[in-house]
């Protein structure tokens, strides 16, 4: 059902020369019939989702469906130019409708990871009609008629009339359904089009249609008319561009997480307007030579690969509150845009290609103003008064800590853009850190409440105006130390001692908002809004796995090491995970707990040493030929911990001590005759933001399996009870 309506067209455009002499119709008329199906497809897209939110899924499927083959059966049957628009149009207002109620039942279905595979599937069914279609018309061409091309479209969509009444259940029951209608659409698309970063990549993504559109309804007669290919032999031609553009979409998500989307958008810009540019030069001095055509073709086509799905998820993710309406709104100016092209490139008749390379290079022009406005920084990305009173939010919630073992959930008001660094995120998830534990049991002194909470992960709601690198609906990801990233102490890879450097507990991040000073420096944005079952895992990447992380890399774990890790809270085991990662040949646990035994196996240890103080020591060397481990991990901050790392270390090791220090004093004498390394403090994690975000984006590693406890942020009291008695290891806020 998802591609049955662009195989309407996709089949039906080898036989453009074969229509226009049977219908006695010029190329402007015959690329009007394009254009009537495109403006019905997207009407089509536009009510039928609303509608079966309304009505249910089943009945409008088999309803648009038994129209859609009337529909092909009259574009069969059409004895003028004038009745197969109407006829056209009918099929794709209702092959639109199809459309988008076939994917709103997989939405119904699934969820999750299931259902971004389902997607995907369903893309990539989509991506081999424009090979399949034009060869399947041209071969009929070769057989029979032009019109039989619209029997077999009726005969399909009669196949899954049947198929959908009689083996596809409803699946919106009565009581999910609501009556929104069109008011409702209407309101939230005005919403989602008063976003500069949404409008912007919507204008991108909706020309990357026209252009592909303009290529759509000129190849025929480009291909056939001027440079003599049979249907067979265009057919071809078309299969392979639309080969170019399957791989440079694979290519594009490849990319994701390495490469910023916007350089990838404007790299297929630059070939756009190189095969436009190219295709322009062919028409005008040598008559649009085979050769030529050929190869600007497939560049032009190949480089929307590259735009239109980029530019249409980050438009989306510009509008995270409005997903449904956002994909609407970008369906409709899709195909709008292409229904509008299609009979502009027709203007110079069938002898010359000149319009069509023309509106190639305005439509690239236009779509590179409007990245570039999407891009830069705005008040307009700001909520205004209005939006603040549609969200009609109640005061925001938030931890303080108002004493020992005193933790309350509060109403606090909003965090606002103070300096034009700053950015406010909704928190989509937090977290209770080790850290936290200390000012909770009285170790540090509380004298007035005080914010909790220094790991967070969210969505950009508000930008400063000098934030250039994140934008509004980015999914983001921070460190504990908001950063320029720009100083010599960060280029040099110590964020966590910037210059410039805030605390991001002094802020707090245990609440439903948080403002991020130093925005561009702090945060990275993932490659697009992750699946749930991710989120724990970038949250981890804030703190404890950073942090882990660069304890592992001060204490130079590598291939052929021996780590011994003191520590078995949530940063000791994933410097585990980290140590096992940078190859580390034998990894030591120091623990007693057979629940965190478990799981640092699970990340990677090797060995488990119950013992503690110099019996751990001991057990240590006994493990190691009387030597010690090569490289130490510290992650408690006790002066047991920290002594009992340095002994556990072969003179020439290195420890890394990550634990947040409390009392420590180190013998002089003894750290001199040692010859141990000794590197840490607080972890640089934005240094390894960029790897780490990677590594759990493409399921390389799963640091979130430390969240042993999941609760409401409004139960956070329960999460530092449990992590104060050592019920749990880390405890996970949902705000």
């Amino acid at each position: 059902m998802s591609v049955i309506a662009p195989l309407a067209t996709d089949m039906y455009v080898p036989a453009f020369p074969r229509v226009g002499e049977d219908l006695a119709a010029g190329a402007t008329q015959l690329q009007l019939t394009l254009t009537t199906f495109f403006v019905g497809m997207a009407l089509g897209q536009l009510v039928g989702g609303p509608v079966s939110d309304a009505r249910g899924r089943r009945r409008p499927i088999v309803v648009s469906l038994a129209v859609l083959a009337v529909a092909s059966v009259a574009c069969a049957l059409s004895p003028s130019i004038q009745l197969m628009m109407v006829a056209r149009f009918v099929q794709g207002l209702a092959g639109g409708w199809a459309m988008v109620t076939a994917r709103a039942v997989v939405v119904d279905l699934a969820e999750g990871p299931r259902l971004v595979r389902n997607l995907n599937v369903i893309a990539g069914v989509g991506g081999v009609t424009p090979i399949v279609g034009p060869l399947v018309g041209a071969a009929l061409l070769q057989l029979t008629d032009w019109r039989v091309s619209f029997w077999v479209v009726a005969g399909l969509v009669a196949f899954m009339v049947v198929a959908v009444a009689v083996w596809i259940p409803e699946s919106l029951p009565a009581g999910k359904r609501h009556r929104g209608g069109l008011a409702a659409v209407a309101g939230a698309a005005r919403h989602v089009t008063g976003n500069r970063a949404f409008v912007g990549h919507l204008v991108v993504m909706a020309l990357s249609m026209g252009v592909t559109f303009a290529y759509v309804a000129s190849t025929a007669f480009v291909l056939q008319r001027m440079n003599g290919l049979s249907p067979v032999q265009y057919s071809v031609i078309f299969a392979a561009n639309a080969v170019g553009l399957t791989i440079a979409t694979l290519v594009a998500a490849r990319l994701a997480g390495r490469v910023p989307t916007r350089t990838v958008i404007a790299t297929g810009l630059i070939g756009t307007g190189f095969a436009g540019a190219l295709l322009l030069v062919g028409a005008v001095a040598w008559g649009m030579p085979l050769p030529v055509t050929v190869v600007g073709f497939f560049v032009l086509m190949s480089a929307q690969g590259l735009i239109g799905p980029n530019a249409g998820a980050l438009a989306s993710q510009s509008v995270p509150d409005h997903p449904g309406t956002g994909s609407a709104v970008l369906g409709f100016f899709q195909w709008c845009a292409a229904g509008v092209v299609a009979p502009i490139v027709g203007l110079g008749g069938e002898a010359t290609a000149v319009p069509m390379a023309a509106m190639v290079l305005v439509l690239t022009a236009l779509s590179v103003a409007a990245l570039m406005a999407a891009t830069r920084p705005s008040q307009d990305l700001r909520p205004t008064p209005s939006d603040q009173l549609h969200r009609e939010e109640p005061p925001m919630r938030a931890v303080r800590l108002h004493g020992t073992r005193d933790v309350r959930v509060e109403d606090r008001p909003d965090p606002t853009i103070i300096e034009p660094t700053d950015a406010v995120i909704r928190v989509a998830a937090t977290c209770v850190c080790g850290s936290d534990l200390w000012p909770y049991r009285g170790a540090d002194a509380v004298t007035e409440p005080m914010p909790m909470g220094h790991e967070y992960v969210g969505v950009v709601e508000q930008v400063g105006d000098a934030v250039l690198e994140v934008k509004v609906g980015d999914f983001v990801v921070g460190s504990f130390f908001a950063s320029d990233n720009t100083c010599e102490i960060c280029r040099a890879g110590y964020q966590s001692r910037c210059v410039h450097a805030e605390l991001m507990g002094a802020i707090g991040t245990q609440s439903q908002l948080a403002r991020v000073p130093l925005a561009d420096g702090t945060l990275v944005a993932t490659p697009g809004i992750p699946d749930p079952d991710l989120v724990p895992s970038l949250l981890a990447a804030s703190d404890v796995l950073g942090t882990g992380w660069f304890a592992a890399v001060a204490a130079q774990a590598g291939p052929g090491k021996t780590v011994a890790v003191v520590g078995d809270g949530a940063v000791g085991l994933l410097g585990v995970l980290a140590a096992r990662h940078l190859g580390a040949e034998r990894i030591v646990i120091m623990s007693r707990h057979a629940d965190r035994q478990s799981l640092a196996r699970d990340f990677g240890a090797t060995d488990v040493v119950t013992e503690r103080g110099d019996a751990g020591v001991a057990r240590v060397k006994e493990l190691t030929g009387g030597l010690g481990a090569h490289s130490v991990i510290e992650a408690v901050g006790t002066q047991e911990a920290m002594m009992q790392a340095i002994r556990s270390t072969r003179p020439g090791g290195h420890v890394g001590y990550v634990g947040v220090s409390h009392d420590v004093m180190i013998p002089g004498d003894e750290l001199f005759f040692s010859g141990v390394h000794l590197h840490g403090g607080p972890a640089p994690v934005r240094r390894f933001l960029p790897e780490l975000i990677d590594l759990i984006w493409t399921r390389t590693i799963d640091p979130g399996k430390v969240f042993d406890l999941r609760l409401p942020l409004e139960e956070a009291a329960q999460g530092y009870r449990a992590m104060d008695e050592r019920r749990a290891i880390k405890a996970l806020l949902r705000p």
